[in-house]
């Protein structure tokens, strides 16, 4: 069994451990409704991770950057979505995932439905994933 907080901390490299998203093994959970979950996790982490790397800050930077001209020299490596994420199949059901508040949307065509959440059938509100 893999843990959905297990792999986001897999998903998010450390300094140590270069390897970008892309090459993240597929977790394979037998849970349906779990690895249709764990597809859509890297089409929200990697354009945030892009938009940084973008601005020319890469995924091993340093926490504090005191050469800026040394970072800018850095090469700007984009990250990609693993190729397993195509192999995970739609839920024969709908899945439902309500808010923090516990609200839930009342079809597909919302406004705030997720795209890529409905790619594997779940209606689930868009997630905030950008950052800095």
């Amino acid at each position: 069994m893999v843990s959905l907080s297990n792999y986001v901390t897999k998903l998010n490299t450390s300094s140590t451990d270069l390897t970008g998203a892309c090459l993240r093994p597929d977790p394979r959970d037998p849970h349906p409704a779990r690895y249709a979950i764990l597809y859509v996790l890297p089409y929200l982490i990697v354009p945030a991770f892009n938009r940084l790397i973008s601005r020319g800050l890469p995924r091993d930077a340093p926490a504090i950057v005191d050469n800026f001209e040394e970072q800018e020299k850095r090469p700007r490596i984009l990250e990609e979505v693993p190729a397993w994420c195509e192999e995970v199949p739609p839920l024969k059901d709908k899945l439902i995932i309500p808010s923090e508040d516990w609200e839930l949307l009342a079809n597909k065509d919302h406004e705030l439905a997720s795209p890529e959440f409905l790619v594997k059938n779940v209606l689930a509100f868009k997630h905030h994933t950008f950052f800095v």
